[in-house]
């Protein structure tokens, strides 16, 4: 800096604002290489498990863990039967009479019954389950939804549009799995 006593004071204004926007850069950065990570995890687990309920599970764990989640379901509805199956849920409390488990339920009978996503950034209700932030995708492929994985998180704004089209590749991909699990387990029976 030209003076002995350091920058002036519009200097330090710049400076402010380019450590800003260089530590906002940073920190959208962090978070899309962790989803990134997330997707390639989920690429990974599909081709090693057997079960669809394992695999739901290990499907769950990873989507938890990239979105720093605190809740989660997957959902499967049975067309036959015409009733609703949580292949895997963490954080949904223990019973299915628990808010959380009700709520994430609900979430994907919406999204089934609409073929979107539905996200909520900013939860009002956080007295009701606890959770201030939450997303249903549904899970879809070859132009059949046939349930939806359900993300809950205790902080606000972890869900927002800007995320559709991540949310949709993830749940794709699940779905993607699930239905080959799926046939793969009734080519056994068969």
């Amino acid at each position: 800096f030209p003076h002995a006593d350091g920058p002036a004071e519009d200097q330090i204004r710049l400076l402010n604002i380019l450590c800003g926007t260089i530590a906002a850069s940073l920190h959208s950065l962090r978070i899309r290489a962790q989803q990134v990570n997330t997707l390639h995890a989920l690429d990974r687990a599909s081709q090693n498990v057997e079960t669809i309920n394992e695999l739901a599970a290990q499907m769950l764990h990873i989507a938890l863990e990239g979105w720093q989640a605190q809740a989660g379901g997957v959902f499967i509805f049975d067309e036959t039967t015409q009733t609703w199956m949580c292949r895997a849920r963490y954080g949904l409390g223990n019973s299915l009479t628990d808010p959380r488990f009700n709520f994430g339920l609900r979430l994907a009978r919406q999204t089934l019954a609409t073929h979107h996503p539905i996200i909520l950034p900013d939860l009002d209700s956080a007295r009701e389950h606890g959770l201030l932030g939450a997303a249903a995708i549904p899970l879809a492929t070859e132009g059949v939804t046939f349930g939806a994985i359900f993300l809950g998180v205790k902080r606000r704004r972890a869900f927002t549009e800007k995320h559709t089209e991540l949310l949709m590749t993830m749940a794709h991909q699940i779905a993607l799995a699930i239905r080959h699990a799926q046939i793969y387990e009734q080519l056994g029976r068969m």
